[in-house]
């Protein structure tokens, strides 16, 4: 199992787990751990259904002993994983809510762990539709990551869902320092050249279009475009920046510096798309009115 040879550990876990059953009980704690790591192993061979088996069991009996609170909130937070990754948050909502209950009070409402499951809910509601709540659940979160020295994966996580969250609802002046504050974390953490960097570059150049701040606006596309270059091999959806700086050129009346985006967007579109998709054609549209065509 530490080796993560899954295949090899499953056979004897199966093996313990029988003999466990038989010496202790079905409803042994002993039981309830060995089923737990079998849900692990059955997730990591992309066994859901029987991973799901496995911690419903092995919470069970958990649930019903006088707990190891650590051992009960790892079961549950492991199965209410495998739910939100199978994008089952109807199953997966109360376990998290349990979860956090259980949590605040062992190990307390201001615990780092606390704010990963408040970020797990808030992603959640906003899947489901529910953007106040899940808004409330990212802001408890981040305010709890702040008291702590950062974990910064974490803190990426949660700045970025909640600006994202904003951003989807267009509201822009909540969502640019939430960006802001991911931006800046993000080139500590990740270095100014990162592809994650150049995503939230681009997405607060469309906040600063839709703000009325073109300037701004075209010094982020311009630096996630700069990003995109350097980078060995180039992901079409960055075209999505180039569409937005040429038609940002187009409406201040800059064809000019329009004209080398066209035909850079182009040559991507047709190098990584293939000849017939209709981003080759947009492009082809614009180069021709870059020159007045």
């Amino acid at each position: 199992y530490k080796q993560k040879r899954y295949a090899d550990a499953e056979p004897l876990y199966n093996e313990l787990l029988e003999r466990q059953e038989k010496q202790l009980g079905p409803d042994h704690s002993d039981v309830a751990h060995t089923l737990h790591q079998l849900g692990w192993i059955y997730t990591e061979l992309g066994r859901d259904a029987d991973a799901e088996k496995a911690y419903r069991r092995a919470l069970h009996i958990k649930q019903a002993c006088t707990p190891e609170v650590h051992d009960v909130l790892v079961t549950l937070g492991n199965l209410a994983h495998l739910y939100v990754k199978q994008e089952r948050y109807v199953d997966a909502e109360p376990l998290y809510k349990e979860l956090l209950d259980r949590q605040d009070k062992q190990p307390g409402p201001n615990h780092r762990d606390v704010a990963q499951t408040l970020r797990q809910l808030g992603w959640i509601y906003a899947e489901t539709g529910r953007d106040a709540d899940a808004e409330k659940m990212y802001r408890r979160a981040l305010g709890i990551e702040q008291t702590h020295p950062p974990e910064v994966e974490d803190r990426l996580a949660t700045l970025g869902n909640l600006a994202h969250l904003c951003f989807r609802q267009e509201r822009y002046g909540d969502a640019e320092p939430l960006y802001k504050d991911l931006l800046d974390w993000q080139e500590k953490r990740l270095g100014p050249s990162h592809h994650d960097v150049a995503h939230t570059l681009h997405q607060l150049g469309w906040i600063y279009t839709e703000l009325g701040r073109d300037a701004n606006a075209e010094k982020m596309y311009n630096r996630a475009l700069n990003i995109a270059r350097s980078s060995p091999s180039q992901d079409p959806a960055i075209l999505t920046t180039f569409n937005n700086l040429i038609v940002l050129y187009f409406n201040r009346r800059k064809n000019s510096e329009a004209e080398p985006l066209c035909i850079e967007a182009l040559n991507i579109a047709k190098r990584t798309l293939g000849p017939d998709h209709q981003e080759i054609t947009k492009f082809e549209s614009y180069l021709r009115m870059s020159r007045g065509l």
